[in-house]
């Protein structure tokens, strides 16, 4: 399985923290890794679904139990609750440090006051880089589902769009270009389009 350079960095990174010894803080084997997130909000309730790494099968190291699903969805009224309810649930620590994607549905941009509270919520987090792409769908799950048949991860294989095709590259929308319109426009950007056609992601121009 061909495997890209962010995943080689990524996986370099887990396997140099498996060989230190004495070191603080939760261990990689027991970490999982998004590099995608999806947020939806409906009926006064929000909805993550973390597009899940799949680490173990690349560095060969086993993990206790059962694993975390590759599109792992989780809900709740407030971002809060919503790690209240991944760390009620799951066994392994959440690190979002190589988020590379994240997928707001339409409905979400839509809706003001839920996306000023998971734009700020997200700009508190400071293990969320603000160069992840940012995309847009009206059909969240589909997308999610899609991705989650991929060789390589979603967030991977979106980010690769722009820093392998020269002719969208310029098109490309950051967290960073997200927080610096909503913080100093106090306006929802709108960022590239994703469906899936043939079973297939694709990235679509805006409307």
């Amino acid at each position: 399985m061909k495997i890209s350079q962010k995943i080689k960095g990524i996986i370099s990174l887990v396997i140099a923290a498996l060989l230190l010894e004495g070191c603080g803080g939760v261990e990689p084997e027991k970490r999982e890794y998004p590099l995608a997130l999806a947020w939806d909000y409906e009926d006064g309730e929000y909805k993550v679904i973390y597009g899940m790494a799949d680490l173990q099968e690349m560095t060969k190291q086993g993990k206790e139990g059962e694993d975390t699903p590759a599109g792992l969805e989780v809900r709740g009224g407030s971002l809060e609750e919503i790690q209240e309810g991944y760390a009620k649930t799951q066994q392994y620590y959440l690190d979002l440090g190589h988020v590379q994607a994240v997928i707001f549905s339409q409905r979400l941009l839509d809706q003001p006051r839920a996306y000023q509270h998971i734009v700020e919520g997200m700009q508190e987090s400071p293990e969320v880089g603000k160069n992840a792409y940012v995309f847009v769908t009206d059909s969240l799950e589909e997308v999610m589902k899609a991705g989650e048949l991929k060789e390589d991860s979603l967030g991977e294989y979106l980010t690769g769009i722009y820093e392998n095709q020269m002719d969208v590259r310029e098109d490309g929308v950051t967290l960073e270009d997200i927080y610096f319109e909503w913080n100093n426009e106090g306006r929802i950007m709108n960022p590239p389009q994703l469906k899936v056609e043939e079973g297939q992601v694709v990235l679509c121009e805006n409307l």
